[in-house]
Order: structure tokens, then sequence, then C-alpha cells
């Protein structure tokens, strides 16, 4: 009896841990792929007031002085200054620092749901029989209490995430057929299997 709530027990660790890894991996990428957006933007803004600034040489080129440049000069200015002006209102400097907090806290929660996995998995292979001293429900009881923290520390960090206008569906779509291909790649699975991690 003890042996079938130990292996019930072992599974039901398995199946949880699964879904907390793949729900943390999800947010550590999305974190990523937000915070590429965002220093992408943030260079593009950079680049673009420093070449249209009076002192720049881009600025100071013949051509802008012409019929046809100064009109051309006046849009690419005009874009600039509404770009640096889009860039302050949407704090990208500040999303920035948040999204490569969040990536490197879900990385954290990562790691260590890859290594209790493994723990897990242990137990699992070695068998779920008891050892007479409660050795095996000791170690179950362990891994329950640690799979707790782990998914307190997952959620104390996702409250933390916070909406975000490049957050789109084509992102959330691109993110989870990366981390889809990832977890294949790993063999990361919710059933156990001969090799299976």
């Amino acid at each position: 009896m003890a042996k079938n709530y130990i292996e019930s027990s072992l599974m039901g660790l398995w199946v949880s841990s699964y879904q907390t890894l793949y729900e943390a991996c999800y947010q550590e990428m999305l974190s990523e792929s937000l915070l590429l957006l965002w220093s992408r933007f943030d260079a593009a803004v950079s680049w673009a007031v420093v070449i249209t600034s009076s002192g720049s040489a881009v600025s100071a080129l013949a051509v802008w002085s012409t019929t046809m440049g100064k009109p051309i000069w006046a849009l690419i200015a005009v874009l600039a200054a509404a770009a640096a002006i889009g860039h302050r209102v949407s704090n990208a400097s500040g999303r920035m620092t948040d999204q490569d907090a969040l990536r490197k806290s879900f990385a954290d929660v990562r790691i260590d749901l890859e290594s209790f996995r493994r723990r897990v998995r242990q137990q699992i292979d070695r068998g779920a029989g008891d050892d007479g001293n409660g050795g095996a429900a000791g170690s179950v009881a362990e891994l329950e209490k640690e799979m707790t923290t782990l998914e307190s520390r997952f959620k104390e960090i996702y409250i933390k995430t916070t909406a975000d206008i490049l957050h789109t569906e084509k992102l959330r779509h691109r993110v989870k057929g990366e981390l889809d291909q990832l977890f294949a790649r790993k063999g990361y699975t919710v059933t156990l299997a001969k090799g299976i991690q």
C-alpha cells in the first residue's frame, strides 16, 4: 500500500514539475524576447537621434540642402524626434531592466526545476520501495515540500510580470513554438519512458 502511494506521489511530482518547468521556461524565453525587442528599439532610436542631431556629419551633407533633400531631411528629423519621444514615454530603458531581471529570475527557477526533476527521476528509477525505515516515504515528503517551494517561487516572480505593448499574440505563438522545439530536443515529457528526462 505504501509503495503504491509513493509511486503515485512521485508521478504526481513528475507531472506537476513538468507543468511548472514549461511555464518557467516560457516566461524566461518571453522575457528574453521582450528584452531583445526593447533593446533593438532603444538602439534604433539612439542612432536616429545621433544621425539627426545638428552637429552630425549626416545632417551636414550637401544633399539635404537641395530642393528634394530638404523635405526628406525634415521628414527624417520629425520621425527621429517622434521616436525619441516614444522612447521616453514607453520607458524603454526601464522595460529592458525589468525584462532582464524577470529573465534571470525565471532562469533560476528553471535550473532548480531541472535539477529537481533529475532527483525525482532517480527516485522513480530506484523504485519506490520502502526500506522499512520510512526512507522512501521521507524522500517523497521532502520532494513534495521542495516542489511546493518551487511553485511558490515561480508564482512570486510571475506576479511581477506586467503588460507590455510588445507582448503580442504573434510573439506568444513564436515563443511557444520555440519552447516546444526546445522541450522536444531535450526530451522533456510529461510522461515517463526509458531515457526520457
